[in-house]
């Protein structure tokens, strides 16, 4: 991994609080961040959409404030949306035919030069091709 960063989307990071499909895989691939020293690199949208995916789940608040402080204590490191980015991640998302947020990811991924890891098919199909990067966890 260039930089040892790591991008990884809401689709991957909720498997490590709810088990879903594919959470065994998205908890390994936690491990191997850590027995790496990685960081993990997202934009900074990303903790809404971790909201926003707690919020569709039945979960408590206990629950909520448990995963948050999970998420602090991880080697995340947000990457701060600039009013410069908007136009590129907009290309992405027009070209792509994916929602801005998708885009987001992808825009960190090629900025950083790094692996990004998604549990979201749809999104590594449309994209694959131009961007190796990707990988479906």
């Amino acid at each position: 991994m260039i930089n040892n960063f790591i991008v990884v989307d809401a689709s991957v990071a909720i498997k490590w609080f709810i088990p879903e499909p594919d959470w065994e895989n998205a908890n390994a691939l936690l491990k191997k961040i850590h027995q790496d020293k990685s960081s993990i690199i997202v934009p900074s949208l990303f903790y809404y959409e971790i909201g926003n995916v707690l919020l569709t789940k039945h979960v408590t608040q206990e629950d909520v404030k448990h995963s948050m402080n999970e998420l602090k204590n991880m080697p995340i490191i947000s990457y701060e949306i600039e009013a410069t980015s908007i136009p590129i991640a907009y290309a992405i998302a027009k070209k792509y035919i994916l929602s801005f947020y998708d885009a987001m990811y992808l825009f960190v991924m090629i900025q950083r030069q790094c692996p990004f890891i998604t549990a979201d098919k749809k999104l590594y199909d449309k994209t694959k091709k131009d961007f190796p990067n990707i990988q479906l966890l």
